[in-house]
């Protein structure tokens, strides 16, 4: 008997390649905003514009950052590809996330990390991780199975590569009502001798430096979804084996380019308010929707994808404080739909695809609203600077005066203690720069 040829495969839903991306992941369809959606950006007066390109070249120095920004001032974001942006991310670790992620879907990333991590329980939302050990723990009431967590991301991913609509609609519909891991500070992303003086035992554990017998320490705390403060002193000659290893450690656990943290104000401020801004890790299922809101502290929000697809519709704070439905005053919509069609018509509006391996920075004070399509697993951090500053003042101005807006925010740090820490580090790096 001739053999049965296989099926023609499936048509794509629309001409464009990232619509079709988008309504394949069933996310906006689950929410009731597939239609509205589609509709929106067949009929946006700025056609294939309102989707973000990448950008042809990425800065690669503080000045070349300067001038992105100071030369574009209506941009509200940017997206790179993570191959011309090499040194953000987690190094080896990070290669290793995207690479599984990649092929198999952002919870191959998620396994990784928790296999590695040696975390079972993660915190979420606001000071997740184990950043502390004083106790704060205790004030925060959201817990996550991180096993569980990645094994529906996984089984999400799974009826995603299958073409398993049905399971798939299950899975996202499961994903919408999940915890959000949205502000994991592991102790591997912080650096060795770093701010609080803690040495960064779990970036030896993560790359392979740390001895085996490591996890033994790693017993007992784990359940509580801590990293376990560091060991004794070990003997005297491996201490020294650790010092002359010490810039390698750095290297691997260095998140941002030098350069890149180096023009950042926020690294100029004492270290417990530092600490606030040390970069974090964000885990989402398939589904999961984050509403329309502007970040707080008025900082430039980056991301480094590590694993997943989310899509972002963004615009301008002029825009969303000018059009009902759009700005702070509606952050708290309730079950009101989003208006897709008043979005697509707004100068400012654009629509983000972020995939693996992708960089993103998004300037201070712009709304934002994230629909994650596939599982996701991110770095994420914030920058202020010179070029930023008046944004950044005009957003943080804008939280002071609309407190409802303000989500987890140390309410200690002010904008005119980013501003002074920022001028006295500028007026230090004038004359090395007029030398350079």
């Amino acid at each position: 008997a001739k053999p049965e040829a296989p099926p023609p495969p499936r048509p794509p839903l629309d001409c464009d390649p990232r619509v079709d991306v988008v309504l394949r992941s069933r996310a906006l369809r689950v929410d009731g905003e597939e239609a509205a959606f589609k509709r929106a950006v067949l009929d946006a007066p700025r056609g294939g514009g309102l989707w973000l390109d990448y950008e042809t070249k990425a800065p690669v120095d503080g000045e070349s950052l300067e001038v992105l920004l100071r030369t574009r001032p209506h941009r509200t974001v940017f997206k790179f590809r993570g191959a011309d942006f090499r040194e953000m991310g987690l190094g080896d670790l990070g290669q290793k996330l995207e690479a599984e992620a990649k092929s198999k879907g952002g919870s191959a990333a998620m396994e990784i990390l928790r296999e590695k991590s040696q975390m079972s329980t993660l915190f979420a939302p606001a000071g997740a991780g184990d950043s502390t050990w004083d106790g704060a723990f205790e004030h925060t009431t959201n817990k996550v199975d991180f096993k569980s967590f990645a094994r529906a991301a996984a089984a999400a991913d799974a009826a995603l590569l299958d073409d398993d609509v049905p399971e798939l609609d299950r899975r996202v519909s499961a994903g919408a009502r999940s915890q959000k891991v949205t502000e994991w500070k592991p102790e591997f992303l912080r650096r060795p001798g770093g701010l609080t003086g803690v040495p960064a035992r779990g970036v030896e554990f993560l790359s392979g430096v740390g001895r085996r017998d490591d996890a033994r320490y790693f017993r007992g705390v784990a359940d509580r979804g801590r990293l376990p403060p560091p060991p004794f002193q070990r003997h005297r000659s491996e201490s020294k084996k650790r010092t002359a290893n010490r810039s390698e450690r750095e290297r691997a656990s260095r998140q941002v380019p030098s350069w890149f943290a180096d023009r950042s104000w926020l690294t100029k401020l004492g270290s417990r308010h530092s600490e606030v801004f040390r970069p974090k890790v964000a885990l989402m299922q398939a589904g999961a929707l984050t509403s329309h809101h502007r970040d707080n502290y008025g900082t430039l929000t980056w991301i480094k994808v590590l694993g997943g697809r989310q899509l972002l519709a963004t615009w301008s704070m002029a825009d969303g404080d000018a059009t009902p439905g759009l700005g702070d005053d509606d952050e708290s919509h309730g079950d009101a739909p989003f208006p897709w069609a008043t979005w697509a018509a707004l100068p400012s509006a654009r629509l983000v695809l972020l995939e693996t391996g992708d960089v993103y920075f998004m300037r201070p004070g712009v709304y934002h609203r994230v629909h994650t399509l596939a599982a996701k697993i991110q770095l994420f951090g914030e920058w202020v600077g010179a070029a930023t500053f008046p944004a950044a003042l005009h957003s943080a101005t804008a939280d002071v005066k609309r407190p409802h807006c303000l989500k987890a925010c140390e309410t200690a740090i002010k904008m005119r203690d980013i501003f002074l820490a920022g001028l006295s580090a500028e007026l230090d790096a004038a004359p090395r720069r007029r030398r350079d």
